[in-house]
Formats: structure tokens, C-alpha cells, sequence
């Protein structure tokens, strides 16, 4: 969990935020409002196997490393299979300021938000 405080209105705060999620991650994202000051991003994620290049490179280093590769890949893809990544972001105004608290279950979302917050808005 982590805090910023902005120089902005909480409604800007979310629309400015809710903006870059969409931009970023596109239809990947489901995006909804749970209360008017709060947010929240649900993102499946996505493996090399989604793609035509992702099969030709597991292909690649699978018969480069004489199958090994293809047994590490099945079972990361075992745990990574249907998981979903979420980010909650709630704007409490604050006197003139904005209090952004971000909550994610990716340590790198939240980085990823807390910057966009800190050099952004």
C-alpha cells in the first residue's frame, strides 16, 4: 500500500489515472468505479504463449536447450495461468491537496502508479 499526495482535485486524480490504465494496458483491463472516489483495474495476466512470436521463440529455446526451457515454462505456466493482477486507487481530498492511497497485489503496478502520481499530477 502506498500514499502520494497531489496538487489536484480527487475526480482529476482518477480521471488522469483511470486514463493511463486504459492507455497502458488497453482491453486487457477491466476498469470500474466502486465509489466515486475509488477505482479499480483488473488485468488477466498474459503469458508468450498468447502470441504467434511467443510460440516460435519457446520453440527456439526449447530445442536450443534440448527441452529443458519447455519444462521451466510449464510450470511457471501452471502458476501463472489464469491469475489476475488488480490495483485499487482511492482520492481523498485534502484541503487543496489530493491523499492517493494504491493498493495492488504487483509490487510493479504499484510502483508504476505511485510514479505516474508523484511526477504526473
Amino acid at each position: 500500500m502506498r500514499e502520494v499526495l497531489v496538487e489536484a482535485a480527487p475526480e482529476q486524480c482518477l480521471v488522469r489515472i483511470e486514463a493511463l490504465v486504459i492507455r497502458e494496458l488497453g482491453s486487457d483491463a477491466e476498469v470500474s468505479r466502486l465509489t466515486p472516489s475509488t477505482f479499480k483495474v483488473l488485468a488477466r495476466q498474459r503469458t508468450m504463449l498468447e502470441s504467434l512470436g511467443g510460440w516460435l521463440v519457446a520453440a527456439l529455446l526449447t530445442i536450443v536447450s534440448f527441452g529443458l526451457f519447455a519444462v521451466f515454462y510449464l510450470i511457471y505456466w501452471l502458476f501463472a495461468v489464469g491469475r489476475t493482477d488488480e490495483a485499487t486507487v482511492t482520492a481523498t481530498a485534502e484541503g487543496e491537496r489530493t491523499r492517493l492511497l494504491i493498493t495492488s497485489n504487483n509490487a510493479r503496478w504499484e510502483r508504476f502508479l505511485e510514479d505516474f502520481a508523484r511526477n504526473e499530477l
